[in-house]
């Protein structure tokens, strides 16, 4: 029987989870200066070092900017910031998301989902378009099966859109992808509760017979009007017939 060993990064990262969730909630607002390594040892009762590795990670997650020797201020994580950044910010809020970032990640999923289209459009094989459509016969065999969860179909139409960026061949879209996952599979979850299933999977065939006929700007107009009813739809809480 063997064991680990415990490692004090266990304390800084409650200290680095603190100091985020005051950051994340306007507590601590961009520009704002922490007091010194010492002075928040002291305050949270945990050492020196520990301290040193938790700001030392929210630096390099964007949140603290470091002026060595002479002071820690908290950044302006909305303009300096970076993926991980957004990460970090998506695992902290989860479903909570307030109305401004997750009409922003809207935006920006429009953009690589819709060139991800475009992409497979252009180049796909057979092969490629025979993967997606099982995708969906996957989804229709749960839902005549009745054995599916919306969480389910969520995550399935969820991979569907992951497929069609591995296939592409994109090297960055998919983990642009997986990225946005935790929060991309509540905002499903959301819209198959208010339009139901029978919706999504004909818009997914919509998509797979664009991309099959290489139609790249057909499937371009049909995602981002797909985009603009699921925007309505969360929003007014009815599905836009």
């Amino acid at each position: 029987m063997e064991f680990q060993s415990i490692r004090s990064s266990t304390v800084s990262q409650m200290f680095e989870d603190q100091i985020l969730e005051m950051i994340i909630s306007g507590e601590l607002t961009p520009g704002t200066r922490l007091p010194s390594e010492s002075e928040l040892a002291k305050a949270t009762g945990i050492s020196k070092s520990a301290v040193n590795i938790g700001i030392k990670s929210l630096e390099k997650k964007g949140f603290l900017k470091v002026t060595p020797r002479q002071k820690v201020e908290v950044a302006d994580y909305y303009r300096t910031g970076n993926l991980e950044t957004l990460v970090t910010i998506l695992k902290v809020q989860g479903e909570d998301l307030d109305k401004s970032l997750a009409e922003s990640i809207l935006t920006f999923r429009e953009a690589i989902e819709a060139k991800a289209m475009q992409i497979l459009a252009h180049d796909h094989t057979e092969a490629d378009i025979a993967v997606l459509e099982k995708t969906t016969d996957d989804i229709l065999k749960k839902m005549v099966e009745n054995k599916g969860t919306i969480h389910d179909y969520a995550e399935m139409i969820f991979q569907y859109h992951l497929t069609i960026a591995v296939l592409g061949g994109d090297l960055v879209l998919p983990m642009m992808f997986n990225a946005f996952h935790d929060i991309a599979i509540p905002m499903w979850e959301d819209w198959i509760s208010i339009c139901g299933m029978d919706r999504a999977v004909n818009l997914l065939k919509l998509f797979t017979r664009l991309i099959d006929e290489g139609d790249s700007e057909g499937a371009l107009e049909a995602y981002k009007s797909k985009v603009e009813l699921f925007k309505d739809d969360l929003e007014k809480g009815v599905c836009t017939k």
